[in-house]
């Protein structure tokens, strides 16, 4: 009997999760600006080398406070040499984060 029970649950559960599950996935049509951003995307991605790739997949962390001349130098070397893909702030004010990032992203070749 408790075999039938939760066959039976499962079943409503199923049945009933499987009209949200076809409407979520029915429209496949993208946006333009999407379709835009995606071609960006793509002609970006095409112009980089394999290392810059791969330095695209790393992410330093950033949470000196204040920030230290040494590692300024080092995150900029990481940059300009490894191509890393970001930098991780933790603690900070947002002021000092925003101008980091901004100073880091203008020596990053890639957006």
């Amino acid at each position: 009997m408790l075999r039938f029970h939760a066959t039976a649950l499962f079943t409503f559960l199923f049945v009933l999760g499987v009209p949200v599950r076809q409407k979520s996935f029915k429209k496949d049509v993208l946006p333009s600006d999407t379709v835009q951003a995606q071609m960006w995307v793509d002609s970006v991605f095409n112009t980089m080398t394999d290392d810059e790739r791969l330095g695209q997949l790393f992410m330093i962390r950033a949470n000196r406070k204040p920030i230290d001349p040494s590692f300024k130098k080092q995150a900029e070397d990481l940059i300009n040499n490894y191509h890393v893909g970001g930098i991780c702030f933790f603690k900070g004010h947002p002021s000092e984060q925003l101008r980091l990032t901004n100073h880091y992203q203008s020596l990053s070749k890639i957006p």
